[in-house]
């Protein structure tokens, strides 16, 4: 299990050397590693590495689509992402060892003017699909530093 997210987590690395990358770290649940790659000025790619310290232990991965907005309040501009992926779930120790879940992030974050990092607020909603169905909930909070 241990080798498992070790592995993953290697071959996540290159990916920072990617323009426009953030890693960081997402605390919630689950609590683990965040890359964001921007695609263009309003859409990017994230993906989480992570654990499940919830009664259900397990090693997590996601990976989302994100659109971002910006809402305008009298005193104020929100900036705003909506987005669709899935996630995997796996648990060594249970029946249905491998569990697949489409998720529906919504969140608020900050980027940083003089300082190459974003703060982040997410809630995901999610449909598990396999190996039966049923909903889940993600929620975390989180930092990442952009490399380039």
């Amino acid at each position: 299990m241990k080798k498992t997210g070790f592995l993953l987590l290697l071959l996540l690395i290159p990916v920072i050397l990617l323009p426009k990358t953030g890693i960081g770290i997402i605390v919630g649940e689950p609590t683990g590693i965040s890359f964001k790659q921007w695609t263009s000025e309003q859409t990017a790619f994230d993906a989480a590495l992570a654990y499940s310290f919830s009664d259900k232990e397990h090693f997590y991965f996601h990976l989302n689509y994100l659109h971002h907005n910006e809402a305008q309040f009298d005193s104020f501009t929100l900036p705003w992402y909506w987005g669709f992926g899935a996630n995997i779930r796996y648990r060594e120790d249970a029946k249905d060892q491998v569990k697949l879940a489409g998720r529906l992030p919504l969140g608020i974050y900050h980027m940083f003017n003089n300082f190459p990092g974003e703060i982040f607020l997410e809630v995901a909603p999610g449909l598990d699909v396999v190996p039966d169905i049923g909903f889940n909930l993600g929620a975390a909070i989180g930092f990442r530093y952009y490399f380039n």
